[in-house]
């Protein structure tokens, strides 16, 4: 199932090398989703009795598999060069940053 899923459950530092705060976001709740037993449980009954609900699951996991093995192998590299809180803090600096490029001009 997905939120019970081991291979989705990642760490801060992790996340600080997916690409896109959207993906970002997405994780964080999935992580959520997988620490309340109750709301896990939830989501695996809807999961077991909904086809549509099983397929967004599926499509869901799917989209953030392959981003988060990505984040999850550049991490483990550079996390011995630099500690975990210099490049989260890097992150949201890059992501201030960004998201001010992107505001059209006065």
């Amino acid at each position: 199932m997905l939120f019970a899923s081991a291979s989705l459950n990642c760490t801060e530092e992790q996340l600080a090398f997916v690409e896109g705060s959207r993906l970002r976001q997405m994780l964080r709740g999935v992580n959520a989703i997988a620490q309340s037993e109750p709301v896990a449980l939830a989501f695996e009954s809807l999961y077991e009795d909904l086809a549509p609900v099983r397929f967004a699951c599926d499509v869901l996991y799917w989209r953030l598999e392959r981003p988060l093995a990505d984040a999850a192998s550049h991490s483990s590299v550079l996390l011995e060069a630099r500690s975990s809180e210099d490049l989260a803090a890097a992150r949201e600096l890059f992501e201030v940053l960004d998201k001010d490029t992107r505001k059209e001009p006065d």
